[in-house]
């Protein structure tokens, strides 16, 4: 009955009822749902949802219910973007705590009221990226450039390009951007230091998507201390790049929080990783050209001085 109710749910409870955006609390073991009626209206699917509805089993539970245990777990926030029935959403997961103390309860609080927002913004983004690689000139302009937009854009703590050697033992990180939550992760780092399977997806074309290390089961005890020592890392999306049919380079993004990474964030860094690889290319083909130039120029200004042998 709510008057047997704990204060933090009554307190929690007030506040889904009384704003205007979508919002739903999911309260104790039974992870019991209690939704306002605009997180009905945007991500009830036409169907609403009982406020005391039990999560698991739900038609929403298999959307949410990963990202609500994950909070739980770690105590931490984290957030996503998430599609309504009209328009998108960037929804926030902030644990509760309750009267024994710990996690017991998450609210959900979501913003974005223009339909088709986040598609939108995502849209103009890429234009505004797309524009900023063709104006780089340089190797470094292009990652430094890149790193900047997206690790701002998709709110990373850090964002940042490796490239591999050639038997995948060490990535090098040679420049990367950070809001100022995390430090750089510039350096040498051996691949195995971070699991046995780190490098198995990216091998394949595939991304690597870690929510939170601390709660994964591919990663034993050490290799999730190896992920926290470098700058807190809690969570990780990479994309790979592949030189014909070999692993070269990643473009990645960390937080020090989870962090549920989605499908269109891995979209949007692939789409960015294509530009980047092309950019890259282009800049490595024009400085290759521009050194040719500069050997034939000399060549040409030491042949009125004397006879010179060169092998080019």
């Amino acid at each position: 009955a709510p008057e047997g109710w704990p204060d933090p749910l009554r307190t929690m409870l007030r506040l889904v009822l009384s704003t205007e955006r979508p919002a739903l609390l999911v309260w104790g073991s039974e992870r019991l749902l209690f939704p306002n009626d605009a997180y009905n209206a945007a991500f009830g699917g036409g169907t609403e949802i009982p406020g005391g509805t039990p999560g698991p089993g739900s038609a929403i539970w298999p959307r949410i219910g990963p990202l609500v245990d994950q909070v739980l777990r770690s105590g931490a926030e984290a957030w996503t973007e998430a599609n309504g029935s009209a328009e998108g959403w960037e929804c926030s997961y902030i644990p509760v705590t309750g009267d024994a103390g710990g996690a017991q309860g998450v609210l959900t609080l979501c913003t974005g009221s223009d339909q088709g927002a986040f598609p939108r913004r995502r849209q103009q983004f890429q234009m505004a990226f797309d524009e900023a690689m063709r104006g780089a000139d340089t190797s470094n302009e292009v990652i430094e450039t890149a790193t900047r937009m997206l690790g701002q854009h998709l709110k990373a703590g850090r964002c940042g390009y490796a490239e591999f050697d050639a038997k995948l033992e060490w990535a090098t990180v040679a420049h990367d951007w950070t809001d100022g939550t995390m430090p750089s992760a510039a350096g040498r780092w051996r691949v195995s230091d971070f699991g046995a399977d780190v490098i198995a997806p990216l091998e394949e074309g595939r991304s690597l998507r870690i929510h939170d290390v601390l709660n994964d089961p591919d990663f034993d005890e050490e290799a999730a201390a190896n992920h926290i020592a470098v700058g807190g890392m809690r969570a990780n999306l990479t994309v790979p790049y592949l030189r014909e049919g070999r692993l070269a380079a990643g473009l990645y993004l960390h937080t020090t929080s989870p962090r549920a990474w989605t499908d269109a964030d891995e979209e949007l860094l692939r789409h960015v990783a294509e530009r980047v690889w092309h950019a890259l290319d282009r800049a490595r083909n024009e400085a290759e050209l521009r050194e040719g130039r500069a050997v034939l120029d000399f060549t040409l200004r030491s042949a009125q001085v004397g006879d010179w042998d060169l092998d080019l």
